[in-house]
């Protein structure tokens, strides 16, 4: 984006769908090595939440859309106390617009941004 010269006027987003990778151990089972290459691992919370924080620092991601699964309430408040002031977290099916979920997100702070469908 830098060497385009369009820095100003292009930001990064990204879509995880967390909630497609979440296992019942909850744990999160992906491939980080970007290789396609049939391996996986499985990660905590905590060791995805560290990724999310990488790429933010590295690419300066401005977005990150369902970082976690829906019931990881613990998952999102630790991304959004750590690094909530520089991206917006969108909670997607994390608050389904559901007025319950929404009340809980905004008192435990698991999110700063509602998208609403």
């Amino acid at each position: 984006i830098s060497s385009s010269r369009h820095s100003d006027k292009v930001v990064i987003g990204v879509d995880a769908a967390a909630s497609e990778f979440y296992e019942l151990d909850k744990t999160y089972r992906s491939n980080f090595s970007g290789e396609n290459n049939g391996f996986s691992q499985q990660v905590s919370g905590d060791a995805l939440k560290d990724f999310y924080k990488s790429l933010v620092r590295d690419y300066n991601v401005a977005s990150i859309e369902e970082p976690f699964d829906k019931d990881d309430c613990e998952s999102y408040s630790k991304l959004t106390t750590e690094i909530g002031e520089r991206l917006q977290i969108v909670g997607d099916e994390f608050l389904v617009t559901d007025p319950k979920r929404i009340e809980h997100a905004i008192k435990e702070k698991t999110c700063n941004t509602l998208l609403i469908k």
